[in-house]
């Protein structure tokens, strides 16, 4: 395989200035300070920041007129050019979006302006402190009407896995599934353990709940089953909720015009998961695009050819965002499937 690059992303410079109080802050920030104090003064420092924006946010700037609202924990937010304009592009009002692998919402928020009060945006992110910054941005922009947050990860099928946190927000990922004879119960909207209980959320546009006990998953029995691309890391990560692209927009009964899978290297299984939904509107007015992670493919047991694999059973083709790239040798690279008859 070729050598491979990392994603290109505009700096946060470019879509919105530094005020005073922010540029101090990163001088301190570089100071040598103990730990325990570094963690307090940076909850004083952001809380400092929403109150010199008013509570709404450190404001960006998009070229296109966009404005989103960033929490100041958040605000080296960033949009990757090419996705940005792919994306923009293909959305219009009414339109019904899944940002899967939602992070904190960079492009959830957009999705929730472009789509406006006639459309919907499902936003998928499982792991929890990700979660929680996904659904701050989704209500300092106001969209809590518009963009629904699904606590949620994405594969083949509904369940329970393990989730491996990484304190880089946006690469945490998968790392074992529960078995398929686990007893499964609908909730929220996706699907947990019969025998597990959680209150349902009372915020508007939320589905589900934190992440399960680490000792609730440890009863689960989950088993590897390298076909689905799930590795048997016993013990380790979060439990969180599954769901696939299939299931969840049949109870949901949803037709979605825009998909975005970002989901650090299951992006096979969130395929498979998808087949009938892509199926049913890939002839007509879906956009689908998928952000490509081979180096993780290896690590769960996948291989480019079952990605091409996948891809023709599902009579699809990469077209890259950027004309005559290889999207095989760009990490984190995000690339559009079209029909095959279709690409360029």
């Amino acid at each position: 395989m070729s050598e491979r690059h990392p994603l290109p992303t505009a700096p946060s410079a470019s879509f919105r200035r530094k005020g005073p109080l922010e540029a101090a802050g990163e001088l301190i920030g570089q100071s040598s300070v103990a730990p325990r104090a570094r963690t307090w003064l940076k909850r004083l420092y952001h809380a400092l920041l929403m109150l010199q924006t008013g509570g709404r946010g450190l404001r960006s700037a998009l070229p296109h007129g966009e404005v989103v609202y960033v929490h100041p924990a958040h605000r080296f937010m960033s949009w990757n050019p090419a996705e940005y304009e792919a994306f923009r592009s293909t959305v219009r009002p009414g339109t019904v979006a899944l940002d899967v692998g939602a992070n904190v919402g960079s492009y959830s928020v957009l999705l929730g302006q472009w789509v406006g009060v006639g459309g919907r945006v499902y936003a998928f992110e499982p792991a929890p402190d990700v979660f929680d910054g996904l659904t701050r941005h989704i209500a300092l922009n106001h969209l809590q009407h518009v963009v629904c947050a699904v606590a949620a990860a994405v594969a083949d099928r509904d369940g329970i896995a393990r989730l491996t946190i990484s304190p880089t927000a946006g690469e945490s990922r998968l790392t074992a599934l529960a078995a398929r004879g686990e007893r499964l119960a609908a909730f929220d909207g996706r699907c947990i353990p019969a025998d597990y209980v959680a209150p349902r959320s009372n915020t508007p546009g939320i589905l589900g709940r934190r992440a399960l006990p680490a000792g609730r998953l440890a009863r689960l029995g989950a088993t590897p089953d390298v076909h689905h691309g799930l590795l048997s890391d016993a013990g380790a990560g979060e439990g969180v909720a599954v769901v696939s692209i299939d299931r969840f927009c049949a109870r949901e009964r949803i037709e979605p015009d825009f998909i975005k899978i970002d989901v650090e290297g299951w992006e096979l299984a969130a395929l498979r998961g998808a087949r009938e939904t892509i199926g049913r509107r890939r002839r007509d007015t879906l956009a689908l695009f998928v952000e490509m992670h081979p180096s993780v493919w290896p690590l769960i047991g996948v291989t480019k050819d079952d990605v091409l694999a996948e891809l023709h059973a599902q009579s699809l083709q990469i077209a890259p965002l950027t004309p005559g790239q290889d999207p095989w040798s760009l990490e984190g690279e995000c690339v559009r499937l079209v029909p095959r008859s279709c690409a360029s």
